[in-house]
């Protein structure tokens, strides 16, 4: 995965943390439609990172099934939500930052960041002297 990618999900997933705080206060503060909108915000942000992982790695990562079960969470809540049904918001907070930080651990440790190098003689005739540096670089 690209570093500006690797970066990117790892932004997305910090403001998805930041999130929870402000849909627990929701939560407590009885305000169900707005945290309904930012539970579907936050799932709609943990398919994206899931997208750029499946594009960059290939599809059936530890980290695609780990935002899976965070998706599944979030709808879960949603459907309590709307049905009324009684949550304890500190547990749910702290379920939600716990499957977030796994994603993000296995981003950061799982997940290799590739390096691209380019090697631009300033004239054609150089190549022959950055030739046995770039085969050194590519071996």
């Amino acid at each position: 995965m690209r570093k500006y990618l690797k970066t990117q999900c790892l932004d997305t997933l910090s403001v998805l943390s930041e999130a929870h705080s402000e849909i627990i206060n929701l939560i407590e503060k009885k305000q169900t439609d707005s945290a309904l909108g930012l539970l579907e915000q936050c799932q709609q942000g943990a398919i994206g990172v899931g997208t750029i992982i499946d594009k960059s790695e290939g599809e059936g990562t530890d980290e695609v099934h780990l935002l899976e079960e965070y998706c599944e969470m979030i709808w879960q809540i949603s459907e309590d939500l709307k049905t009324g049904e009684t949550i304890n918001a500190r547990k749910l907070e702290k379920k939600l930052r716990k499957q977030l930080l796994n994603v993000s651990n296995g981003i950061q440790n799982r997940i290799p960041t590739q390096k691209e190098v380019i090697f631009l003689p300033y004239k054609a005739s150089m190549w022959d002297s950055l030739e046995s540096v770039w085969r050194k670089m590519d071996a």
